[in-house]
C-alpha cells in the first residue's frame, strides 16, 4: 500500500512556476559586468527563462546533455539555473577562478557541449579553448557590438523564442546540475545534483537558521554548482522576503 498524500515529484518546475505565479512584481537586482545596476521582475525572469529553454530545445540537444556556464552571479545566470534543467539538460556551473589546466580537465571530463559565458570571461576561455570541444558558445554581453565570430549572443538568441515552455516529464531523481570540486586533493571531482536534492536545499534555505548554517561553510569549500549561489538565488524563489 502506497501513501498518496502530496503525491507529486520534487522538481524545479514547481519552484519556478510558484515564483512566476505569486511573486511576479518582485524585483531581481544585480550589477552588470560594466558595473551598472540592472533589474527586472520575477515575471520577466519567468518569461525569459522559458525563452531560453525553448532556444536550448531547438538546438537538438539530447536528454542529459551538459550545458556549462562560466559566469558570475547575475539575473541572466539565474535564468540558466532553471531553463537548462527544465529543458531536460544538465546545468554545469564552473568556477572561473580555477587554473586553465583544471578548467580544460573539467570541461572534457563533464563532456560539456554548450557553454554560456560572461563576455568579460572570454579571455579565460581563450586560455584553454583549443583543448576542449564545444558545439555552441553563447555569450552574455552588455555591449551592442555583439560577441566574437562563431558565437551566439544571448539576447538575440532568446528574443525570437516564445515566452511559454512546457517541460517534458521530469523525474525527481533526474540530474539537474553538476559541479566539480576545486581539486585540492587531486583532480577536480564531479558531483551530480538531482531535482529532488535542489528542491530540498531550497526548502532548507527558507528556514530561519539558514544564515547561521551558511556562515559556517567557506565559499571555497562548497561544490561549484554552487550550493551557496543556489541557496541565495533558488532559495529566494522558494520563499521571497
Amino acid at each position: 500500500m502506497n501513501g498518496l498524500m502530496m503525491d507529486s515529484p520534487l522538481t524545479l518546475e514547481s519552484i519556478f512556476n510558484r515564483a512566476g505565479r505569486l511573486f511576479g512584481s518582485r524585483p531581481i537586482v544585480w550589477r552588470r559586468q560594466d558595473k551598472c545596476v540592472a533589474r527586472h521582475t520575477y515575471r520577466q525572469f519567468h518569461a525569459r527563462t522559458q525563452q531560453l529553454a525553448n532556444a536550448l530545445s531547438r538546438m537538438g540537444l539530447g536528454p542529459g546533455t551538459r550545458v556549462a556556464t562560466l559566469a558570475w552571479n547575475h539575473g541572466r545566470h539565474l535564468e540558466a539555473y532553471f531553463a537548462v534543467p527544465l529543458a531536460g539538460l544538465v546545468l554545469h556551473t564552473i568556477n572561473p577562478r580555477l587554473s586553465p589546466q583544471d578548467l580544460a580537465f573539467i570541461f572534457n571530463d563533464a563532456q560539456d557541449r554548450v557553454l554560456i559565458i560572461d563576455e568579460g570571461l572570454l579571455p579565460v576561455l581563450e586560455q584553454f579553448r583549443h583543448q576542449v570541444r564545444l558545439d555552441e558558445i553563447i555569450v552574455w554581453s552588455d555591449r551592442r557590438s555583439g560577441p566574437p565570430e562563431g558565437m551566439l549572443e544571448y539576447e538575440a538568441l532568446i528574443a525570437r523564442e516564445p515566452a511559454s515552455f512546457t517541460p517534458g516529464e521530469i523525474d525527481e531523481d533526474q540530474t539537474a546540475g553538476l559541479c566539480y570540486t576545486s581539486g585540492t586533493t587531486g583532480r577536480p571531482k564531479g558531483v551530480l545534483y538531482s531535482h529532488r536534492s535542489l528542491v530540498l536545499h531550497s526548502l532548507v534555505s527558507s528556514m530561519p537558521d539558514q544564515f547561521v548554517y551558511l556562515q559556517e561553510i567557506p565559499r571555497t569549500a562548497v561544490g561549484k554548482f554552487n550550493k551557496l549561489k543556489l541557496r541565495e538565488q533558488v532559495g529566494t524563489l522558494a520563499a521571497p522576503a
